[in-house]
């Protein structure tokens, strides 16, 4: 546990985004690997049940993907993806 007199807006900043780089890593790459497997299958798209970081959707774009992110109290969160 950090000390508290060492908390200030700049350690806040960079453990937030460490956490979230680390966070959004984890999903890309198993965004990534379910593609490989959907395509695999001769499938054209894939649904995953997690709540993406914005930064993956982002980065799934720029790859040439169709990214949609849904959240609803229904079915909570997920991502299509299609290509």
């Amino acid at each position: 546990m950090i000390e508290q007199d060492k908390i200030n807006a700049d350690w806040a900043r960079t453990h937030a985004k460490n956490i979230m780089n680390s966070t959004a890593t984890a999903q890309l790459t198993e965004c990534l690997a379910k593609i490989a497997e959907a395509a695999s299958n001769n499938q054209m798209s894939v649904h995953l049940r997690i709540a993406a970081e914005p930064i993956v959707a982002t980065e799934l774009k720029k790859r040439g993907f169709i990214v949609d992110l849904r959240d609803n109290q229904y079915d909570g969160a997920s991502i299509n993806i299609a290509w």
